[in-house]
């Protein structure tokens, strides 16, 4: 048996799956308004966009 591998961040294009099955229904314009602010979120310091986001990130998107 091969161990199981568990990775703890999310890819940004999963994030809207992840919380519908979560429960929360946000609009299509609250989950592009989301993405973008995590995506370009170190865009300035990095000149890099954001791809994925870890548990705590993704905690602190869903509560807003």
């Amino acid at each position: 048996m091969m161990e199981r591998q568990v990775d703890t961040r999310i890819a940004l294009s999963e994030v809207p799956y992840v919380m519908r099955a979560m429960g929360f229904y946000p609009s299509e314009q609250e989950v592009e308004d989301m993405l973008n602010e995590v995506k370009f979120s170190k865009y300035v310091e990095t000149g890099q966009d954001v791809t994925d986001i870890d548990l705590g990130g993704f905690i602190k998107c869903k509560s807003k």
